[in-house]
């Protein structure tokens, strides 16, 4: 049995489809987006998840934040 990784970062997420697949790597995950709307979207289908409005050239988490890191 694999353990699972204590966090992950989906980077430009989108509606959140992604992210939600890193549940099978991570048990605390956060996407961020630049898209509010897209953020909205994600959150309601994926509630459980965190989602942050950021831009990949400036996120708001400081270095070696999370354990994976999907681009």
């Amino acid at each position: 049995m694999n353990a699972l990784l204590p966090t992950a970062l989906d980077v430009a997420c989108g509606t959140g489809n992604p992210t939600a697949a890193l549940r099978q790597l991570a048990n605390a995950i956060t996407g961020t987006d630049v898209f509010p709307a897209m953020l909205k979207q994600a959150q309601a289908r994926f509630p459980d998840l965190t989602f942050v409005e950021a831009p990949a050239e400036h996120l708001p988490f400081g270095p070696s934040s999370f354990d994976l890191q999907r681009l």
